[in-house]
């Protein structure tokens, strides 16, 4: 009612079971707009981070294929050459203690007064324009060096807390190369299909109708089009709607297995899919006065942030700029979901965030735990 956004799926799991699973509201503000269900899928945004690439980090780690104290020079140098960023290790950049550029609007450049440069995107599918975009909007195939260039000329700052979208841009890369293909078909076939999690992927057009895929921004300042499908993040898109810090379509059910997983240290549905210590070095805190794991975020030092205060500071789990939040409190045993649009129809709507809506409704849950413990 207040428009902090037009619907939204909550799902609450304690001790491994399901006790809240609802859907609420619609799709879109307008009146025909259909009605959330449980299957809708939404754009997770920076969830993707924890459900895809740090997922899959876990996974190659105990594999021992992926290791937190090299550098990105040592697995990407064709990336990185003998930049400055060579030398970072994965731990500081997964951290975000590199002191890497926050984010780069990379799409600013392909624009000309606000026009596509048609050097760079074309409104059909090519050898050269394979890439899609949005609806009708493919990229040049080699404009992905453009964007890693831009990378490469931004600014190393002082090594601390600041967190930044582009420790992703590398992850992709290096665990691309580890297992020989993309995330997308990497996660799909070996993590969510064994977990009988098909609802929750990168580029769910491919597979779903749009009907059952959550819109979010209208986007006319670069895509000059409704997203529904198609990532909302301009630097995902760019790379396809396949990228390490975003692209993740899920329903709240498919996420809350995937935060069990990691409540379950990498065992689930009969099969392990990394080990108790890769859990514990990925989920502590890496850094004195940085509250980051390794991929995931955590409470603050005095409890709460991006959690509720009442979450324990065993718990982990990240936002999404799109207005999600997934999150599991091993202590108490604890998965919170929530999953909203409320970017839809403009990204400049903040009120999920001032109105407290995603830490407040936390807060219902840890006080009717505290309620049944008495």
């Amino acid at each position: 009612t207040a428009g902090a956004y037009p619907g939204c799926q909550l799902l609450v799991a304690v001790e491994d079971k399901v006790i809240w699973h609802k859907a609420y509201g619609k799709q879109g503000y307008e009146a025909k707009a259909p009605d959330i269900n449980l299957q809708s899928m939404y754009d997770i945004a920076s969830v993707t981070k924890i459900a895809a690439s740090t997922l899959l980090a876990m996974q190659q780690h105990t594999k021992g294929k992926f290791n937190l104290d090299q550098t990105i020079g040592s697995y990407i140098p064709e990336v990185v050459g003998n930049s400055p960023f060579a030398a970072l290790k994965i731990r500081e950049i997964i951290a975000h203690q590199a002191g890497l550029t926050p984010w780069i609007p990379f799409y600013k450049r392909t624009l000309t007064d606000g026009s596509w440069k048609s050097s760079i995107y074309q409104k059909a599918a090519s050898d050269d324009f394979p890439l899609e975009v949005a609806k009708g909007m493919y990229i040049h195939k080699n404009y992905k060096d453009s964007m890693y260039a831009q990378i490469l000329r931004s600014e190393i700052g002082p090594k601390k807390y600041v967190y930044s979208d582009l420790c992703y841009y590398f992850t992709q890369p290096i665990l691309e190369k580890i297992i020989g293909e993309s995330q997308a078909s990497y996660l799909r076939r070996n993590i969510y299909l064994p977990l009988g999690l098909g609802r929750i992927l990168y580029q769910p057009l491919k597979q779903f109708s749009d009907q059952q895929i959550v819109p979010t921004e209208d986007d006319q300042a670069y895509r000059k089009q409704l997203l529904r499908g198609y990532v909302h993040d301009p630097g995902a898109a760019m790379l396809g709607g396949v990228a390490g810090h975003a692209g993740i379509f899920s329903n709240a059910w498919s996420l809350a297995h995937i935060m069990q997983l990691f409540l379950n240290k990498g065992h689930m549905a009969g099969q392990r899919f990394f080990s108790e210590a890769t859990y514990t070095e990925f989920t502590k805190q890496q850094y004195p006065a940085n509250r980051r794991g390794a991929g995931f975020d955590r409470p603050t030092a005095s409890g709460g942030g991006t959690c509720d205060v009442l979450a324990s500071q065993a718990s982990f789990g990240h936002s999404g700029f799109t207005g999600t939040l997934a999150w599991a409190d091993p202590k108490n045993k604890v998965i919170f979901i929530f999953l909203s649009n409320r970017v839809h129809p403009n990204q400049d709507n903040w009120k999920l965030r001032d109105l407290n809506i995603r830490t407040d409704l936390q807060h219902v849950v840890y006080e009717a735990l505290a309620k049944r413990g008495r």
